[in-house]
């Protein structure tokens, strides 16, 4: 019996299982672990996020340029170390707006 074929078909098997499998779930937990933030991180991003909501806010008065807004402080927050997704963006987005507004009223 030849055991080399053998051998390389579980070599084949495991490697599937790696790509398929192993690899995706251990990008998922790098990627949670990178978005677990210290409280003084969070303290910093809602700084960041209020100051380019504000700035956005004086910039693009005109209406209609929500998306334009939303690029300029998903901009901002990137080069301040905030990488965030759009979700992620929205929701501080929406939580800065809401703050701002309840300021100014």
């Amino acid at each position: 019996m030849d055991i080399t074929k053998i051998v390389l078909s579980i070599l084949t098997i495991i490697s599937a299982l790696m790509s398929a499998v192993i690899i995706p779930w251990m990008k998922l937990k790098i990627a949670e672990a990178k978005h677990k933030m210290t409280e003084q991180q969070q303290d910093d991003l809602i700084k960041w996020v209020r100051i380019a909501v504000s700035a956005a806010e004086m910039i693009y008065k005109e209406s209609g340029l929500g998306s334009v807004k939303k690029k300029f402080v998903q901009e901002y927050l990137a080069e301040h170390g905030f990488i965030l997704d759009e979700e992620q963006v929205n929701i501080a987005i929406e939580a800065a707006v809401l703050e701002l507004k309840s300021n100014m009223g």
